[in-house]
């Protein structure tokens, strides 16, 4: 998945200062979930984030959406730590798209969500609109188009490539465990060339893969 560069700006943490969210955590199905939440009342946003990100992609639009009077939870992804690795060893979006709708059941019951998603939470949300669309009420993707949208011209395979570069799986771990800031900055400027992270930007994603389990599974979602 590519993050364009509005959606990269939105991660930056290095403006003003933003609430601290309350951090929570649920078991899905065996699956341990940790996300975060702003807000304990109103109509519920679930805000997903993609690769290579975490929760805290929401640190800015989670506290306005609740001061807005939503509340907000943001999950990170089964195999992004502080969330477990999968219980079931699958890193598809259709189980990931399982976690999230038994945790909306689980914090929200039946009451429909408004959902948020970017790359692979994009996806996920599509996929949650497709498998149950009474769970939704509002439905966001960002940087990724619905797949009937999207058109097979050369440039959109280059901007794919990296899906064929991650199938060399042990060479794809070994680079991104070698130096992980270095990685992420590579990324972030082929994805996102206008934006020049810090390393407060940084942090959250340096601090999940430094979960010895973070750099396989989550590159996992590619395979």
């Amino acid at each position: 998945m590519t993050p364009d560069g509005s959606a990269a700006s939105a991660t930056s943490r290095s403006s003003a200062s933003v609430p601290e969210p309350a951090r929570q955590s649920a078991t899905v199905n065996g699956q341990d979930l940790a996300y975060l939440r702003w807000g304990t009342s109103g109509t519920p946003v679930i805000c997903l984030h993609g690769f290579p990100d975490s929760a805290h992609t929401w640190d800015h639009l989670g506290p306005q959406l609740a001061a807005a009077g939503y509340q907000v939870i943001a999950p990170w992804l089964r195999g992004y730590a502080p969330s477990g690795p999968a219980a079931n060893g699958r890193y598809t979006v259709p189980a990931a798209t399982g976690d999230i709708l038994g945790l909306a059941q689980q914090l929200f019951g039946d009451q429909p969500v408004h959902v948020i998603g970017h790359d692979w939470g994009a996806a996920i949300a599509m996929t949650m609109a497709l498998t149950a669309p009474e769970q939704l009420d509002r439905l966001v993707m960002v940087a990724i188009p619905h797949p009937g949208a999207v058109r097979p011209r050369p440039r959109t395979l280059w901007g794919a490539r990296h899906f064929a570069a991650f199938q060399a799986r042990r060479r794809t771990v070994r680079r991104y465990r070698r130096d992980p800031e270095a990685f992420l900055r590579r990324i972030y400027k082929r994805w996102s060339p206008n934006w020049a992270p810090g390393l407060a930007d940084l942090k959250p994603v340096l601090d999940s893969v430094a979960v010895d389990y973070t750099i396989p599974c989550s590159l996992s979602y590619y395979w």
